[in-house]
């Protein structure tokens, strides 16, 4: 048995998955956190062969697949069964892909802990001994050493459910596990069969089954299918082109059209309406939720009857069951649970991010059985397990159980080390990247330490027969390869590329300096280099080969002393690169804390006064479809409505397409953004009362793509996508006056920007700073570094200090302000790796106040508001500080009455109020609007809204969508009453007044009501705007300015 000592403490948990690979890491002192890939928790399972024979995993190959879609196999794990994958003209092995990929968690391990620590790979139950054998060569070939552990899935995620959850399974009892991921759906029963004679907590497979076929790919080949069948009549040449593809760009335009559809998935998870751009069309379609459910629900339905066939296999009636517990990331689709209880009559659970309990109840499973001191606290009679390596009933350790059979073999439970298979060269991978020279005695160089973890004597793997697993064959083409004769529903092309969708909200700077995903809260990046790489060498070389590739391998590389690439060198337990002990703190992410939901995890809902780059933006972004009203504060009287009126047409600067298109307010000017066919920007300003044009500007130039228009008081700012080879945006600004080009300037795509002031702060993640540059000049006035972790990490997160005034003026319907003042506070508060806060000044960067240890960690949910900061805490009790920016003194200002409750969207909502959401366990239907005095602390009132999405804050009261279909909003007064409940979509005009839409608002030419309304009185219908693309529009206290289908177009609808 490995020691989980061994590793010092450290444990790692890996969840390969069929879209994604997820893993987990516990540190010596018990937190356990994601691993960050690209500065996100999941990895795509996509790995991509170029010209040179070299392998790239993760976002890299999604990026380079783009090109060449035949080189890409976006899930190796569904070809399990078959030898080899045809990538290009090359078969290439299916355990070399899936070594690929685990050879990338291994480096970022290895940059994390300094070493592997002792590891477990978990794996579907239903899979027998020669599917596993994959993945004990696959861990071989990756530089993995022998004793790293197999274990079944979803005794991992009884575990989870168990032990973080603290879920009662007591002995004898059964917990149904739905893991619905991207690929495949796995279905299993997993029973507390008390504990071993040792004392060790045992859960075992009762039942296990799923289907293959049916994943979230599935439900969005359903989605395409269904908008197929109204394109095909209208628009049959598009249709066709996106069916059939022949050239190369309409298969990119193909992949980008499924990228697109998956979005629109998730996004009805949450809205009731979601828009698919259709390329090769004008306008883009539109979903509804109720749409979605119907072409996915007998899909849905084959995966509930599928669950149900397994429960009764496994002998258990669903009322008697512990639990039903949903992993995997298309658990998130809330029909699915809707289903299950509607069918089995028990209520599942699901949590915010499903994709991440499975490989953190594997390092539960490791922990216990290792007696490691890290493990969390349990009470046995609750909290039970499986012993790690024992040997299964009949004396076969990790025999499968299918749904079929109700434990009546040895179950597939134990936590099986694999096998200790020599690693083999990767043919035929032609090498182009620099080695390491020999070592002193002429040998290569071999990879270190792997005799300090035991080969435990009860890992033998299973002999038993597959005859369940299908027949492989010799070199299936990639999921991603164009077919023959391709239908109009078959299966999507496998290389999606990231949504070219903004996010909803301004993100915090909390990604790490690497190269994060945009607008992620994560964890800082990996840790400083190492004393020595090539400490605890061991005997026995290993045979070299052409190391993957992965969008981190350099920097980590860097980490462990191999910058050029070369044979994998992965320290493991008993070769720790670095002596110093890590120290709580140093990492962001916390044991069993999950962000929100698809792409809002990490935004926080709070709308700030400057401007992030990879997430907020005024028109461009889609409001959410909710009403909106205010309650009246002093200075905000009734606005004079009047009709639509005074429509001004304003000729765009270069036409309108159906590309990239937005609009602007500020003081008193509108300012409108269009591009043409050739890429190329073009602005136009003009007076809002008048409609007379100020200047036109194409100064901005061509990109491949734009993504972000705003103003800030001096300029209008635009910015491009990432580009997708060089990972660079640019940012533009153009004189506010004239229209001239002030600046640009190119940024990681990951970098942020900020405004305070006449500063614009850069985040420069990848050289760990911060840079105060002139927004007129754009300049660079002042350098700051990041504070750093004792790792040597520098992810840091950055948010301004606001004031009552940012939340009193015109702002989109999810409540980001279109022309909030930038000098009525020009502090930014910096929260550092090492935990620390601090208080700098915009203009100078010097820090005015701090710094302050154990504060914050960089993906907390804080806010810096009225000369406070507070920040809801993410680990221990989950309780609420505020910290003076004068001297950053705390204070608690209020503890949860559970451990599992959850703080998110803090926004103020008055003078010395907090609001924010609470809920239990993650769970949406118990959500709490709780409303915090943030001078004395305390609640001031309470208010249950279940399903409550976002708070927004509009005078004194607070708004709460909900993530209900039809989508709606709740008005939550002052004093924590629910006003009224209603549907539709509005938009605060100031503290007092709001602007109602008649319907969701729209990319594509639409004609939507409005009204205006004044808190306490009746609304004014305003009349319809005609032809206009609302999702654009703009708006102040008195014009509206909107992108129309040929032209820009602004309406008075107040005097």
């Amino acid at each position: 048995m490995t020691d989980g000592l061994a590793g010092g403490g450290w444990l790692l948990g890996v969840d390969l998955g069929t879209s994604h690979t997820v893993a987990m890491l516990r540190r010596p002192d018990g937190r356990t956190r994601p691993l960050l890939f690209d500065g996100q928790p999941l990895l795509p399972s996509a790995v991509y062969l170029d010209t040179t024979g070299r392998l790239h995993v993760g976002r890299d190959a999604v990026r380079l697949g783009q090109a060449e879609p035949g080189r890409l196999e976006p899930n190796p794990k569904r070809h399990v069964d078959a030898e080899t994958v045809l990538l290009g003209a090359t078969e290439v092995p299916t355990v070399d892909l899936l070594a690929a990929l685990l050879g990338a968690v291994a480096r970022e391990a290895v940059a994390t802990a300094g070493f592997l620590p002792p590891a477990v790979l978990t794996y579907p139950a239903a899979w027998g001994a020669r599917r596993r054998e994959v993945l004990t060569t696959a861990l071989a070939r990756a530089g993995w050493p022998p004793a790293t552990q197999l274990l079944p899935e979803p005794v991992a995620a009884a575990r989870y459910f168990a032990d973080v959850l603290h879920r009662p399974v007591p002995v004898g009892s059964a917990l149904a596990v739905f893991d619905f991921g991207g690929g495949t759906l796995d279905i299993a029963v997993v029973r507390n069969e008390g504990v071993t004679p040792d004392g060790l907590p045992r859960f075992a497979v009762a039942a296990s089954g799923g289907i293959d076929d049916l994943g979230g790919l599935d439900l969005d080949a359903a989605l395409v299918e269904h908008l197929g069948a109204e394109m095909r009549r209208n628009e049959p040449a598009a249709w066709t082109a996106l069916t059939e593809p022949v050239t190369l760009a309409q298969w990119r335009a193909r992949r980008q059209f499924w990228e697109d559809v998956r979005g629109a998935k998730e996004m009805l998870s949450r809205t009731a309406l979601a828009p698919v751009p259709v390329p090769g069309v004008e306008h883009a379609a539109h979903l509804t939720r109720d749409e979605f459910e119907a072409a996915v629900g007998p899909l849905l339905h084959r995966g509930v009857a599928e669950a149900g066939s397994v429960i009764r296999a496994a002998g258990v009636p669903p009322t008697e069951l512990a639990g039903l517990f949903l992993v995997g990331g298309s658990s998130r689709v809330p029909l699915v649970a809707r289903l299950l209880h509607g069918e089995l009559g028990i209520a599942p659970t699901v949590l915010e991010q499903p994709e991440l309990p499975v490989a953190e109840g594997a390092i539960i499973v490791v922990a216990s059985a290792t007696g490691d001191a890290a493990a969390p606290a349990r009470d046995d009679a609750t909290v039970q397990g499986d012993p790690v390596g024992a040997a299964a009933p009949g004396g076969v350790a990790g025999s499968a159980v299918s749904a079929g059979s109700v434990g009546a073999g040895a179950p597939d439970d134990a936590a099986t080390p694999a096998a200790p298979i020599r690693a083999a060269a990767v043919p035929p991978i032609t090498d182009t990247m620099t080695h390491p020279a020999p070592t002193a005695d002429g040998d290569a160089p071999r990879l270190l330490g792997t005799e300090a973890m035991e080969l435990t004597s009860a890992g033998a793997i299973s002999t038993e027969a597959d005859a369940a697993e299908a027949t492989p064959s010799q070199h299936p083409a990639p999921s991603a390869a164009p077919p023959q004769h391709p239908a109009p529903s078959a299966a999507p092309p496998q290389h999606p590329a990231p949504s070219a969708a903004p996010p909803q909200h301004p993100a915090p700077s909390a990604a790490p300096p690497q190269n994060p995903q945009p607008g992620a809260a994560v964890a800082p990046p990996p840790s400083k280099p190492p004393t020595s790489a090539a400490a605890g060498g061991v005997p026995g070389a290993e045979p070299q080969y052409a190391e993957p590739v992965d969008p981190w391998a350099t920097g980590e590389a860097a980490a462990f002393g191999n910058v050029g690439g070369g044979p994998v060198l992965h320290p493991v337990s008993g070769a720790p690169v670095s002596g110093a002990a890590p120290s709580p703190g140093a990492e962001s992410w916390l044991a069993s804390t999950h962000p929100e939901p698809g792409e809002r995890a990490g935004l926080p809902a709070y709308k700030r006064k400057f401007v992030w780059i990879v997430a907020a933006v005024t028109a461009v972004v889609l409001g959410a479809a909710a009403a909106l009203v205010v309650l009246l504060w002093p200075g905000y009287p009734a606005l004079n409505y009047e009709p639509l009126a005074d429509l001004r047409r304003i000729k765009p600067a270069v036409p309108v397409t159906s590309s990239f298109s937005a609009a602007a307010l500020r003081d008193g000017r509108a300012y409108f953004a269009s591009v043409d066919d050739t890429d190329t920007l073009g602005v136009v300003a003009a007076a809002a009362d008048t409609g007379k044009v100020a200047w036109t500007s194409t100064a901005a130039g061509i990109a491949g793509r734009w993504e972000f228009f705003f103003t800030v008081p001096d300029a209008v700012v635009a910015i491009t996508a990432a580009d997708s080879l060089t990972s660079q945006r640019r940012i533009v600004l153009l004189g506010a006056g004239d229209g001239k080009k002030l600046w640009d300037r190119s940024i990681d795509a990951y970098d942020d920007v900020l405004f305070a002031g006449d500063r614009a702060v850069l985040i420069d993640r990848r050289e760990g700073r911060l840079v105060g540059l002139d927004v007129r000049t754009g300049r660079g006035l002042w350098e700051k570094r990041n504070p750093k972790s004792e790792y040597g990490q520098t992810a840091t997160q950055v948010v301004p200090v606001t004031t009552e005034d940012d939340f009193a003026g015109p702002a989109t319907s999810d409540g980001v302000a279109f022309a909030e003042p930038f000098d009525d506070d020009k502090r930014i508060v910096q929260i550092g790796a090492d935990d620390s806060a601090q208080v700098r000044d915009a203009d100078s960067g010097d820090v005015v106040a701090g710094p302050r240890q154990s504060v914050a960690q960089t993906d907390d949910k804080i806010i810096a508001h009225d000369g406070r900061l507070v920040v809801a805490e993410s680990t221990n009790a989950h309780r609420l500080f505020a910290y003076d920016l004068k001297k950053l003194e705390p204070k608690v200002l209020y503890t949860p009455p559970s451990t599992n409750s959850r703080l998110e969207h803090l926004t103020p909502c008055g003078p010395d109020r907090i609001c924010l959401i609470e809920t239990t366990s993650s769970d949406a239907n118990t959500a709490q609007v709780v409303a915090i005095d943030a001078a004395e602390g305390g609640v001031v009132w309470r208010r249950a809204v279940a399903d409550a999405d976002d708070l927004v804050a509009v005078g004194e009261a607070v708004l709460v969508p909900q993530s209900t279909s039809p989508a709606q909003v709740s008005l939550v007064t002052a004093d924590g009453e629910i006003a009224w409940t209603r549907a539709g979509v509005a938009a605060r005009l100031d503290a007092g007044n709001v602007l109602q839409f008649s319907k969701a608002l729209s990319t594509s030419a639409d004609d939507p009501a409005l009204a205006g309304e004044h808190v306490g009185d009746k609304a004014v219908p305003l009349g319809s705007l005609a032809d206009v693309r609302s999702s654009t529009c703009a708006w102040d206290t008195s014009h509206l300015a909107c992108v129309a289908a040929e032209d820009f177009v602004i309406q008075r609808f107040a005097g």
